[in-house]
């Protein structure tokens, strides 16, 4: 089976979604209709960290939730 890989301009040429709900900036290790590895470059501001638990931020679940849905698409 081929192993693939897309850049942001692959995965925006394929999903509608645009920052700031984009959720993955990369797809690695793409073996089709089997599995795939989205890939997310997490920075110190990024927006959801500013009300989510801002002594101790962390990702939402729905944003991971989300991430998964768009590296499945």
């Amino acid at each position: 089976m081929e192993n693939k890989e897309l850049n942001l301009a692959g995965i925006k040429k394929l999903i509608p979604h645009r920052e700031p709900m984009l959720m993955i900036d990369k797809v690695t290790s793409i073996i089709p209709f089997i599995s795939a590895t989205g890939v997310k470059k997490i920075k110190r501001n990024e927006h959801f960290f500013k009300g989510h638990f801002p002594s101790r931020p962390i990702t939402p679940g729905i944003f991971i939730i989300e991430a998964l849905a768009q590296t499945a698409s």
